[in-house]
């Protein structure tokens, strides 16, 4: 039987080594901008423990930068828009909502606030739930 030299060996590792790796591209990860106050996020209010009723007035309450100027606010449901609340209003962080009649019950309601300038910028509030009048 035939001894093979360690420096074989070595060199039939630093083979198989090499042949198993697998080349990768890094890519650069996608920014997402999300600003977080004492736990709650950039969206105060409505958030996780309210219940909105159909038919009442809500203060929309958020907090972001002051460098932005106007915002859109619209409502989502299950993650997909189901309605533009008001589009361009000023960041002056407070906005009465008058809860549309046409609004499905539901506890998955988000609303999003977004940079009117610049769209991709955006903040969800928690999800909370819309019921109606009892």
């Amino acid at each position: 039987m035939k001894k093979y030299s360690p420096m074989l060996f070595l060199f039939f590792a630093l083979f198989l080594f090499s042949s198993c790796r697998t080349e990768m591209t890094p890519t650069a990860p996608k920014e997402i901008t999300v600003t977080s106050f004492a736990n709650n996020t950039a969206v105060r209010y409505p958030n996780a423990a309210e219940i909105i009723i159909i038919g009442e007035k809500y203060p929309i309450n958020w907090h972001i930068s002051e460098e932005i100027v106007q915002v859109n606010i619209c409502l989502y449901k299950d993650s997909k828009h189901c309605q533009t609340i008001v589009r361009g209003t000023y960041n002056d962080s407070v906005f009465k909502w008058n809860v549309s009649d046409e609004i499905v019950p539901s506890k998955k309601y988000q609303i999003k606030i977004e940079n009117y300038s610049n769209p991709d910028e955006f903040y969800f509030s928690q999800m909370f739930m819309v019921s109606r009048p009892l």
